[in-house]
């Protein structure tokens, strides 16, 4: 019945002679939830009486209800452009705009702003500057450091049920018009993620990086104005657990949005402005994830705007070209954040790397194996037993080094057998112990960075200095550095792309920062095997407010 009393509002909408103002350019556009019309001074959305279980406004009350929340949440990233909701009513007749009569519709009354000034719209016609973005990225920042917490640990299973979701709804779809082999990848990486890092999750939820965000930012949902104002619209208000998210999936749906438009410079420089303005330096391990989650979310939405309406063949295609992108895209990151990564921190005694290397294990929830603690446990040791003499005799001369080495390596062959990222610690002062783990990341198909730690002479010597009168698990001490110096063999065989040199004289967190944008922000994505013509498909359906 619902469905059929909006097919007669819709239809009276589509009238000039409906609205009370001027109509200037009448048009409408729709989604699998809801039906807009724009008539040049405002905009009505009408929510339609679905229920596809992550979203229901099955009865008017619900309707109503999300309506009123619409409004609320929307205010939060814009200013003067949520007006109210209108109450449509019926009178026997005909139906009106906030008249008298039985009221049996309601809609969000916005002012309308132009297409035009979208970011999408806006990247098409090379529009963007540098500073829009470094504005966009600062204004995100704001509200995700201002946005409520969410306290409660159980959120930590919205992104498990949301991931299950889109799995469900899309599955009808597979070996018809979507790849099976894709589907299962994406979905078999999905779970072991989450099933791996369920520590990682709780410790962003305590440290209150789970918050009440937008939970649909895409290009089309933000508007740069003439009045050099930023409005960010359309926010979730269907279902909080939805955007009840981490901040770092919030921030990754307009990552891979612009990905997916083929704009990764502009990907680039806005997640790294972002970045520089977060309290979060933990987030670019998490993008990879997140931006699989959300390409399938659009893969999914292009499925169910198929679903058994009557379309026509241009847009039946364009949706299937976009649903079968999405899932390529998805499949893509899933490749990525299924990757296992080896970090090797290494450099001369005193140098900062076991600092930086459990600050980064801290962080990223990853083991960590240090040479030092090893050598004592394989000397049968305490890891705080001095081990007095020179720097190589006893338990460090060239045989026990050997050992301690092969046995790092012994533990990156059996992470990697594992799926699972580690950390290495240790000096790696020889091209022969580097070389052996960068052929094993090599054969793997595996990510290996080494992070060298340097700081002056003076650092050096003054930290060595202190270990004299401070328990440590390093036996080395200043009178050891000449020799130190003299047996480290530069890193010059590394890649660039697998070797940053970290100035550890700086702050531990700026260091942090510094090795994971170079390992996740500075890579402008590239899609192996994309299809021909992506951009154009992807750009071929007018993408509706949702």
């Amino acid at each position: 019945m619902a469905v059929k009393l909006q097919a007669m509002l819709f239809q009276a909408m589509a009238d000039p002679d409906f609205y009370p103002h001027e109509v200037r350019d009448l048009s409408q556009r729709e989604t699998h939830i809801s039906k807009v019309f724009l008539t040049g001074p405002y905009v009505y959305k009408i929510k339609k009486p679905v229920d596809l279980g992550f979203v229901n406004f099955s009865s008017l009350e619900q309707r109503r209800y999300f309506c009123e929340q619409e409004i609320l949440l929307n205010k939060r990233l814009t200013d003067g452009v949520y007006l109210g909701v209108i109450p449509i009513s019926h009178d026997g007749r005909r139906f009106g705009l906030n008249t008298s009569g039985q009221v049996v519709e309601y809609a969000v009354k916005m002012r309308q702003l132009p297409r035009s000034a979208t970011m999408r719209s806006l990247l098409a016609d090379h529009c963007i500057a540098s500073n829009d973005l470094v504005r966009l990225a600062a204004r995100l920042a704001v509200f995700h450091k201002t946005a409520r917490r969410v306290k409660d640990p159980a959120v930590r299973t919205n992104a498990r049920s949301a991931c299950t979701e889109n799995f469900r709804q899309i599955m009808p779809y597979i070996g018809k018009m979507l790849d099976a082999g894709q589907y299962d990848f994406i979905r078999a990486a999905t779970f072991n993620f989450l099933i791996r890092n369920k520590e990682l999750f709780e410790r962003r939820i305590a440290s209150g990086h789970f918050r009440d965000g937008h939970g649909d930012l895409r290009t089309e949902h933000v508007y740069f104005t003439m009045d050099g104002r930023i409005q960010i619209l359309d926010c979730i208000e269907f279902n909080e657990r939805l955007r009840l998210v981490d901040t770092a999936s919030d921030v990754a749906f307009l990552i891979m949005d612009l990905e997916s438009q083929l704009r990764s410079e502009a990907a680039r420089e806005l997640l790294r402005s972002y970045y520089e303005r977060c309290d979060d330096p933990g987030m670019p391990a998490l993008l990879d994830f997140y931006k699989c989650y959300r390409a399938m979310v659009r893969c999914k939405v292009n499925c169910i705007r198929l679903g058994p309406h009557l379309l026509s063949n241009q847009l039946r295609s364009s949706l299937t070209a976009n649903a079968q992108c999405y899932l390529h895209l998805a499949h893509y990151y899933a490749r990525r954040f299924s990757r296992p990564t080896i970090w090797v921190f290494c450099g001369l005694p005193g140098s900062g790397k076991s600092t930086l290397a459990a600050k980064l294990a801290d962080l990223l929830v990853v083991e960590n194996y240090n040479s030092d603690r090893m050598r004592k446990q394989m000397a049968g040791l305490s890891p705080m037993a001095r081990a007095n003499g020179p720097a190589d005799k006893g338990i460090y001369d060239a045989e026990m080094s050997t050992k301690v080495y092969d046995r790092l390596y012994a533990m990156a062959r059996k992470a990697i057998a594992e799926s699972r990222s580690l950390i290495l610690d240790a000096t790696y002062s020889a091209a022969s112990h580097r070389d052996k783990l960068r052929h094993l990341a090599d054969d793997c198909g595996i990510r290996i960075l080494f992070a060298e730690c340097r700081t002056g002479d003076d650092d050096l010597r003054r930290r060595l200095t202190r270990r004299e009168s401070t328990p440590s698990v390093s036996d080395a001490r200043s009178a050891h550095l000449g020799l130190m110096k003299n047996r480290f063999t530069a890193l010059s065989e590394i890649p660039p792309a697998q070797h940053l040199v970290l100035d550890t004289g700086r702050s531990q967190e700026a260091c942090v920062r510094e090795l994971l944008t170079a390992a996740y922000l500075n890579i402008a994505h590239k899609w192996p095997g994309m299809p021909t013509g992506i951009e154009l498909s992807l750009r071929s359906v007018q993408e509706p407010m949702a």
